[in-house]
């Protein structure tokens, strides 16, 4: 619910890192810190993958509505610079393998491009 709402307030412009992203970010830091004493670390990283899995799934909504597409234009480059925020957030939570934390994992958010 959380991401969701953030997200549909966000619009890819400046500045970046977005009000929404940082929320988003806040938020999943603080629920780190609420189940890392709790939950096994693979049950943490299944949470936090789930998390991430909605997360791009809106996300990938959002650019479509914005019609934002991956065309290296001054949005994609604002959408790029969001998701390094994001993904350089979550390597500091430890909360998913660095391979997963990259900006090539979050490719799928980009709709196939037509040849």
């Amino acid at each position: 619910q959380l991401v969701g709402y953030q997200r549909h307030h966000w619009e890819a412009r400046p500045p970046v890192p977005s009000r929404p992203f940082q929320n988003i970010c806040k938020r999943l830091m603080k629920l780190n810190e609420a189940v890392s004493g709790i939950l096994p670390e693979v049950q943490t990283q299944e949470l936090f993958r789930a998390i991430n899995c909605a997360f791009k799934d809106l996300l990938r909504d959002q650019l479509n509505r914005l019609g934002i597409v991956n065309n290296g234009g001054p949005q994609h480059g604002l959408v790029t610079q969001e998701l390094t925020f994001y993904l350089e957030d979550l390597k500091r939570l430890k909360a998913l393998p660095e391979e997963e934390l990259c900006i090539e994992a979050m490719a799928d958010i980009w709709q196939p491009k037509l040849r």
